[in-house]
């Protein structure tokens, strides 16, 4: 049998002079979110049928997201040289360098 794909939806960063590949994808299996990093570091979430963006935030400062793994906690972020725990809201829990 063959499988077929339909395109939901497409997202994209709301400021064309600052678009970076993504790097690392993740669904929340907490709440209906999906976290994404990229190329520079920047970790963002968006929500909805729409993907609406929900949060934003500098994880890692001129780093690529490597992976990106959700606890109940919040949302841990790994790049070349760090790892990072913050909360859904983009507040630092720890960050191990």
């Amino acid at each position: 049998m063959e499988s077929a794909w339909t395109e939901v939806q497409q997202i994209c960063d709301t400021n064309p002079n600052k678009v970076s590949p993504v790097s690392a994808l993740c669904w929340d299996p907490y709440h209906e979110l999906l976290w994404v990093g990229n190329d520079t570091g920047r970790v963002c979430s968006y929500y909805g049928k729409g993907l609406q963006k929900y949060t934003s935030f500098k994880a890692h400062v001129d780093q690529q997201i490597r992976q990106i793994r959700v606890t109940e906690r919040g949302v841990i972020s790994l790049s070349p040289k760090s790892v990072q725990m913050r909360d859904r809201q983009g507040l630092v829990r720890w960050n191990i360098r």
